[in-house]
Order: structure tokens, then sequence, then C-alpha cells
């Protein structure tokens, strides 16, 4: 059977006893970062060699990601490094955030969402992205609020001009509040 890895890291010897984990598998669709990255910490933990690791981590493959190491040049691949190179290199076009940063720009607040729904939203993706500066995020939020439905709390925004989303946030619970107060006090009024 041929292989991609080299006669070299072939002949290293082999792990004596393994703990197996349940690794999710990668299908070449969704942000490759993450697998090797969290393949490495437990094989790190654990001290496999670089045999191990290999082929452990083409397990962990499945589905075009499985093909696509199925079609590896024979004897290419000399080490761990060599592999998630190979591998990152491969399928970088599905990192989460070059394709969510796209996504977080068009991410608008809907004409019936509440504001509360829209920062869990907005959170939500902003959580997943790990380069995005706190400033540009918060213009981003900014931008993309209804202007109708939150016409105050977007004055507010541009007066106080928050450095952080914690303050815009905070300034929005305030919003909120004051909004939550007043549809009160109008129900009130029509009963």
């Amino acid at each position: 059977m041929t292989t991609p890895f080299t006669r070299k890291l072939e002949s290293t010897l082999r792990e004596p006893s393994l703990k197996n984990f349940d690794f999710d598998y990668f299908d070449g669709l969704a942000d490759p970062e993450g697998q090797p990255n969290y393949f490495e910490h437990i094989s790190n933990i654990y001290d496999y060699n670089d045999l191990t690791k290999c082929r452990f981590f083409a397990s962990t493959l499945k589905g075009g990601a499985h093909k696509w190491f199925s079609r590896i040049s024979s004897q290419s691949i000399d080490s761990w490094k060599d592999f998630r190179k190979m591998f990152l290199k491969r399928f970088r076009a599905n990192r989460m955030n070059e394709l969510q940063m796209c996504h977080l720009e068009t991410i608008q607040q809907r004409g019936r969402e509440t504001l509360p729904e829209f920062i869990k939203r907005f959170q939500e993706l902003v959580n997943q992205l790990s380069n995005l500066e706190d400033k540009e995020a918060v213009n981003i939020f900014r931008r993309n609020l209804h202007p109708v439905s939150c016409e105050g709390y977007v004055k507010d925004l541009i007066h106080r001009e928050p450095q952080s989303l914690a303050s815009a946030y905070a300034l929005a619970s305030k919003f909120i509040k004051e909004n939550d107060f007043l549809t009160s006090m109008k129900m009130n009024r029509r009963i």
C-alpha cells in the first residue's frame, strides 16, 4: 500500500499505547484551522511522535478531505509539520476569519428584530473571529443597526463613541431598559 509519508517518517517507532480520542471528522468544508490546532494540542499533551500524529490526524479526514489525502503523492510528507502545512494550504479557502469577516459586514438588524436579538446574533459571529479590532467591530455593529427602530441608540453610539463592543453593549442595555419602560408606560396609558 502506498503512503504519502516518507520512509524516514514510517520508520519511526510505534507508540506503545495510545489514548483514543473522539475527534470530529473534517470533511473539507469547515474552517481548517480548528481541526489541526485542537488535534495538536491533545497530541502534545500525550507526547505523540510525528508518525502517530500524522496517522491519527489522517484518520479524522472524511469526504472531500479524505479524497485529497488519498491523492497526496507518495513519500511527500516527512513530518507532522509538513502534513499540517500541506493541510492548511489545501483548505485555506475555508478559513472562518476570511469568510465571516465578510459576513459580519452584511449582518444587519432585521425590521422586526429586537435589539437584544440582533446583539445576540452579532455576538455569536464576533466570537468566532480571532483578529477583529474592537473599534472596527463597534463601527460595523453601529452601521448594521436598524436606523428607525434603534434611532436613539444609534445617536447615542455616535455621540459617545464607545471604544469597545463591551461599552456599546452596555449602552444598548441602557437603551433597552428605557425602551421597555416607555413601552410599558404606553401600554398602561392605553388600558
